[in-house]
């Protein structure tokens, strides 16, 4: 007979407290790829940013010292930093809620007798103990919860890393286009400048009108307009590359970033079922999804009894007498009526629970999606450099056959003045398409994902006190 209760209970523990496994909502990647890539790349088994950080292997040395500086600097990452040290304090706080509780207590004490005049003195030192017994688990699975709290915060925290960094290397080459862009400008207008000279001696000539020198007037005036914009673009990407190294703006920052970087290309993709473990916010995910089938059940678990073991002993200071102030107490729990409050509780978590699965599916098919369209866009890139470069010579070759027509009077001066603007324009173009190129593949080794922080490399306290102003 009371193997049948032992076993009927067991039953209706498992009844009471079973949770779907987190293991059945990740998501399954061994249908899923990336069609842009074409044939899909052997999975080596190792991260697609292997052997270290994609800022680390992928750029050119002082675009990876500047996010090297962010990496200890940047005010965000400061403020994800103190988070993972609260979150470390809370699982510190829910595994001591397991473990035994001592207080040391003490009073003293005087009583007069108004009637006799007597006075009697008194005074007493206690210690208490107590301990909950978790006889359900269910302290050890908020523990839990709040083990995967910290993952989480850690996994954020990385996931502020990726973005920040990968902003700031953006905002590098926003800086390096725009001063790119200038030069070429200025370099635009000092050509055309001479061609003015020379339109306007042949005018003074007569063997040009002055059509052709308000033409070219207007040439030098259209591409003075985009300079100020340039400068304002170039001033705005420093401003923000100073802030997210958590220094305020200089003038002496005017020289950085002069020409675009060159980014290299991914060599590896990461098949689709890991990204769950390259991405920090699917690595978020995944640990606020643990966290939530935690929280679940221990909110099953409150349903069951709840024992505690308290211990008190007390001494008397004024008769010495400490046997008659020794007790232990066992004591047990069960909710019998709470008008609904566990059960809300219950059906509270688990909807959370299905939220956050729900939510990693979502981020994961946005993540595939992303990789795949930043994939097609960098190859796309390729090709339109390629065009641009062929158009670029071809208007070469355009500019110097209608400047030999007009020298020979075989044409007017607009031939010339269109071969102009077309290579001037291509010229642009193509920097721009450079500085695109180098974003797209910026962009797409942080969708690959980043390895997490070894906790040596995340700012200690002491170093968060220090910074602080």
């Amino acid at each position: 007979m009371g193997r049948f209760f032992l076993l009927a209970g067991i039953s209706l523990l498992a009844a009471c407290t079973h949770v779907q496994p987190v293991e059945e909502k990740l998501p399954p990647g061994d249908s899923a790829g990336y069609p842009a890539l074409g044939a899909p790349l052997p999975d080596t088994g190792a991260p697609a940013t292997a052997p270290g950080t994609w800022y680390e292997t992928a750029l050119p040395a002082d675009l990876e010292a500047l996010l090297a500086t962010a990496a200890m600097q940047s005010p965000d990452l400061r403020i994800e930093a103190q988070r993972v040290v609260q979150a470390e304090a809370a699982l510190q706080a829910a595994e001591a809620n397991r473990w035994i509780d001592v207080l040391l207590t003490g009073n003293v004490g005087t009583r007069y007798n108004t009637d006799s005049g007597d006075t009697t003195d008194s005074g007493q030192a206690g210690l208490s103990l107590d301990m909950p017994l978790d006889v359900s688990g269910r302290l050890r699975t908020l523990r839990n919860a709040a083990r995967y709290d910290l993952a989480a915060a850690e996994a954020n925290y990385d996931f502020t890393r990726n973005t920040t960094l990968r902003d700031l290397a953006i905002s590098a080459v926003d800086a390096a286009e725009a001063a790119r862009l200038q030069r070429l400008i200025e370099a635009q207008i000092e050509t055309s400048e001479t061609l003015l000279n020379l339109t306007e001696l042949r005018f003074a000539q007569g063997q040009a009108s002055i059509v052709d020198v308000l033409q070219q007037r207007d040439q030098i005036a259209s591409l003075e307009q985009q300079l100020p914009p340039l400068r304002a673009t170039r001033t705005a990407a420093l401003d923000t590359i100073a802030t997210a190294t958590g220094v305020p703006p200089t003038a002496e920052n005017a020289a950085a970033f002069a020409d675009i970087p060159l980014i290299a290309a991914p060599q590896a993709f990461p098949a689709a079922d890991r990204l769950v473990e390259t991405r920090p916010d699917l690595r978020r995910s995944v640990s606020n999804l643990q966290s939530s089938n935690a929280i679940y059940t221990a909110a099953l678990l409150n349903r069951l009894p709840s024992f505690s073991l308290s211990s008190t002993a007390a001494h008397d200071l004024v008769t010495g007498d400490a046997a008659g102030f020794v007790s232990a107490t066992l004591s047990g729990a069960l909710t019998v009526f709470d008008s609904g409050s566990k059960s809300a509780a219950i059906k509270r978590s688990g909807a959370q629970y299905e939220e956050f699965g729900t939510v990693l599916l979502r981020d994961w098919l946005a993540a595939l999606a992303e990789i795949d369209t930043l994939i097609a866009q960098e190859r796309e890139g390729l090709e339109s450099i390629r065009l641009t470069e062929e158009r670029l010579e071809t208007a070469n070759q355009l500019l110097d056959s209608a400047r030999r027509r007009y020298r020979q009077g075989a044409s007017d001066y607009l031939p010339v003045l269109n071969a102009l603007s077309s290579i001037q324009s291509q010229e642009q173009r193509l920097i721009g398409l450079r500085a695109s190129q180098a974003r797209l593949r910026i962009r797409l080794h942080a969708a690959l994902g980043l390895p997490p922080t070894a906790e040596a490399d995340r700012p200690t306290q002491s170093d968060l006190t220090e910074r602080t102003i």
